[in-house]
């Protein structure tokens, strides 16, 4: 089994704030969201894990 350490995270406040569906938006929760964003940038660390596998016999004509 095979483990990816280094997957890169790339949040976009503008991104957070649209997937939030807030219908008003004002200064104050755009700093909020990019405070969270820089918080989660410290603890975060995704990680993924695969296994390598081979096809034998194709038996589809």
């Amino acid at each position: 089994m095979e483990v990816l350490n280094s997957i890169p995270v790339r949040l976009e406040p503008e991104e957070v704030l649209r997937k939030l569906r807030l219908r008003k938006v004002n200064e104050d929760m755009e700093r909020k969201v990019q405070e969270l964003i820089e918080a989660v940038h410290l603890v975060v660390r995704p990680k993924a894990v695969y296994e390598v596998s081979y096809v034998d016999n194709n038996s589809f004509q």
